[in-house]
């Protein structure tokens, strides 16, 4: 059995010491230390030791958890973060900085004991991390100075969808800045995220980009030059007479995973056919396989992040076994084949 060692951050001393105890009991954990905010952190990763996952959290005195991470990027380390944090709005701010910026995965801190059950869910998350890849910190970028809004109320004549799971959002950081929206041309970003993380997430590539965001509620036409979010259901396409529209739809009962990349790219497809581009980045399990299917069979084009660039390769990996993609291109160039279809299709 592999071992991990693991580095707590957290400013509350009884956070630290109950997952600290928890983590002991675990046969799979080889060392804990603790740290009570980021610049003590980094006294001891500069100290000589070397976790493989840190548990972080974000709102702290002295050295946050966001600031903390750009300094650890500057490092070079190839400690995997965790963002433990509660999510109220100001969290889920920082949580998807954190997430733009390379942590893997977050774990909701609940807000008061018994932390057994978040603490099982980070082992879990060690475990399934450690059989999928090893990754190292990438320098940070600068986030781009906001940019206007764009404007446009036509009809969409053309859709971009971007989806993945597990280390997505670091490559769409890098990607959807260099996107040069045309006329016509709309998108729709489709990632397992807590649905009050996507109202975050769009003003920030809103920031980047200059392109609106709009979290599906209800049943509107498509317009052109909009980036269309899920929330809390599931984003499903239809077309009535010449009118292509998007609309939310509950969550099944039984519904693994959340919002739902299949039934997204099964409801699209047939609706904007050739016109359509759907970008595979990042992700585990095999939502969006099925979907990658009628995106093909209706003509619509099929882009895959190389999964030697992916920092969880089983999505990009499984899509190109089930279809033979467009192309696989490592994250620097997907935006390249993006640019092309809008310009050109």
């Amino acid at each position: 059995m592999r071992k991990f060692k693991v580095l707590v951050v957290d400013d509350s001393a009884f956070v630290r010491n109950s997952l600290k105890e928890c983590f002991s009991k675990a046969p799979s954990i080889e060392e804990v230390r603790l740290a009570q905010d980021g610049a003590e952190a980094l006294d001891i990763l500069k100290s000589g030791y070397e976790p493989d996952y840190i548990v972080l959290d974000l709102v702290m005195p002295n050295m946050n958890g966001f600031s903390f991470m750009r300094e650890l990027s500057k490092t070079g380390a190839g400690s995997k973060v965790i963002i433990f944090s509660t999510f109220s709005r100001r969290g889920a701010q920082e949580t998807v900085d954190a997430l733009l910026h390379g942590a893997i995965d977050f774990v909701p801190k609940p807000d008061r004991p018994p932390f057994e059950d978040a603490c099982r869910k980070l082992l879990e998350k060690f475990e399934v991390f450690a059989s999928l890849y090893g990754m190292t910190s990438e320098d940070l970028e600068t986030l781009r100075e906001k940019k206007e809004s764009i404007e446009g109320n036509d009809p969409a004549r053309k859709m971009v969808v971007f989806v993945g799971s597990y280390g997505a959002l670091p490559a769409l950081r890098q990607i959807f800045p260099k996107v040069s929206p045309e006329r016509g041309a709309s998108f729709a970003s489709i990632f397992h995220l807590p649905s009050s993380f996507y109202p975050v997430l769009g003003a920030r590539l809103h920031a980047m980009t200059g392109i609106p965001f709009v979290i599906v509620e209800e049943k509107n036409p498509v317009l052109e030059l909009k980036n269309y979010m899920p929330g809390d259901g599931n984003l499903v396409f239809s077309k009535k007479d010449d009118t292509i529209f998007v609309n939310k739809a509950p969550f099944s009962p039984n519904q693994v995973y959340k919002p739902s990349i299949d039934r997204t790219l099964i409801s699209v497809s047939p609706v904007f056919r050739e016109s359509l581009m759907v970008v595979f980045l990042s992700g585990m399990g095999n939502d969006g396989v099925e979907g990658a299917h009628d995106v093909k069979l209706y003509g619509g084009k099929v882009i895959v992040q190389d999964p030697e660039t992916a920092a969880v390769p089983t999505l990009p990996r499984m899509v190109a076994r089930r279809v033979e993609p467009d192309a696989i291109l490592p994250v620097k160039n997907l935006h390249e084949a993006v640019n092309e279809f809008l310009k050109n299709g």
